[in-house]
């Protein structure tokens, strides 16, 4: 079956129209306008710092300020009590199902997100290769650089959690195994779901190697110098750049190709979040709710082929989906081998509060 044997009449498979059908009164509905049918996004301002777009270039000799990275550590625990919250606070706040399928709930809260990122993402990455900057005010934006994707990756923490809480059943596990769970997620969706959105912001070119981070600043993956990184980050390259050449070939470019539907692409990221992180601490219970809630989230995706898309061969492309969850697998082993050697080597500061959730 080729790619664009799944493209419904009309579809522009680039993120910005989606028509499906409601599983009850079978009228399409524009998933796209979900969002805008929602109260305006209450936007977390946990992590919200001042501005922090770069100084206005000076007229004298005097080197401008520029924020500290430590300005961006949280204390640990955090995380664990801010998305506990989230879930609690969604159990008591259910929306009426208004004729949607799962998956098209799903998708809506997604659209969410993005709506979201915009407002909480609003900082910039801080260009330090102009060589009129001083050594020190250099090392400053570089450490800044650093600080700021710590703290995206907090700001995503809390987008993701307000995501998932129309993911099923989720949101009435325990705390403990639904920290389980989320925190794998996190780790899987990020690394899923920026590929996703870089594809449909930048489009298919398959000689692009931009990856687009969430306040939308595009990181080339092949460069030697990635503005970003700290000095010493950089001397360790030799340690991150195979995770960079797995995302590159073996996610990247393969999504590109396969260009995924909004349903497609949220039903693996449901799949993603019922993944056992095989830690041996999930309980027998969660594991038979996990398999319930991913056999409703792939029987709908059946649905939505066969009596939408009017495709029955569609197992072709589901293979290719699983060989891109292989791929991301693969990086989450890379990682953690340079998460472990760096935190042993001490060759960078990682937030406290992130530890908790990206070393896993």
């Amino acid at each position: 079956m080729k790619p664009e044997a799944v493209r419904l009449n009309g579809e522009k498979i680039d993120g910005k129209r989606f028509r499906t059908k409601s599983a009850k009164d079978e009228e399409y509905i524009d998933v796209e306008e979900l969002p805008k049918n929602t109260p305006e996004p209450n936007v977390d301002t946990t992590f919200a710092l001042p501005s922090l777009s770069p100084p206005a270039p000076s007229t004298s000799n005097v080197i401008p300020s520029t924020p500290k990275a430590s300005a961006f550590v949280t204390p640990p625990g955090t995380l664990y009590r801010l998305v506990n919250n989230i879930f609690d606070e969604a159990k008591l706040k259910i929306e009426p199902i208004n004729g949607l399928s799962l998956l098209e709930r799903m998708y809506a809260s997604y659209n969410q997100l993005l709506a979201k990122r915009t407002k909480v993402h609003t900082d910039q990455i801080m260009d330090y290769e102009d060589p009129s900057l001083a050594k020190e005010e250099k090392t400053r934006r570089i450490e800044y650089n650093y600080g700021l994707c710590m703290k995206m990756l907090k700001s995503e923490v809390v987008l993701f959690a307000e995501m998932i809480t129309s993911f099923g059943p989720f949101i009435y596990l325990p705390s403990d195994q639904r920290w389980l769970l989320f925190r794998h997620f996190y780790n899987l969706f990020n690394k899923y779901e920026r590929p996703y959105d870089t594809l449909q912001c930048l489009g298919d070119e398959p000689g692009d190697d931009r990856l687009l981070l969430p306040n939308g600043f595009p990181v080339k993956l092949n460069s030697a110098n990635m503005r970003i990184l700290t000095e010493s980050m950089r001397s360790g390259k030799i340690l991150y750049q195979p995770t960079n050449n797995v995302l590159l070939d073996d996610v990247l470019k393969p999504m590109k190709m396969l260009k995924p539907t909004g349903i497609e692409f949220i039903a693996i990221a449901g799949h993603l979040l019922w993944l056992s992180p095989g830690t041996g601490e999930i309980s027998e219970e969660t594991v038979v709710i996990a398999r319930e809630a991913r056999q409703a989230i792939f029987q709908d995706l059946h649905d939505y082929y066969v009596n939408r898309l009017h495709i029955t061969m569609y197992a072709t492309r589901l293979g290719e989906f699983m060989a891109l969850l292989s791929a991301i697998e693969k990086m989450m082993a890379h990682k953690r081998e340079f998460d472990m050697v760096c935190e042993f080597f001490d060759m960078f500061e990682i937030d406290p509060a992130l530890k908790e959730i990206i070393i896993c």
